[in-house]
């Protein structure tokens, strides 16, 4: 867990978030990119997961990401219903 003192530190302040607010798209993005460094850094650190390897998930998790958008947009509201096949 990262606190709110450590993410202001980043300069990436959280309160309004914490307080209900939606997340600023620029943020969300600063976020995703620092925290995958760190897990990507963590992982070929490990010498577990070879550079392709890596690639692969990097991949992986674009394509689960961009469907999880896609199912979103055609729930036609942005919500996630779950056994929707059309749009709302």
């Amino acid at each position: 867990m990262v606190s709110q003192r450590e993410m202001h530190d980043m300069g990436l302040d959280m309160v309004a978030y914490e307080a209900g607010e939606p997340l600023i798209s620029d943020v969300a993005a600063e976020l995703a990119r620092r925290f995958n460094r760190i897990v990507s850094s963590v992982l070929v650190a490990a010498g577990q997961v070879t550079p392709q390897l890596h690639v692969e998930m990097t991949y992986l998790n674009l394509g689960i990401s961009l469907g999880n958008l896609w199912r979103k947009a055609w729930n036609g509201n942005g919500s996630e219903q779950e056994g929707t096949d059309k749009p709302a």
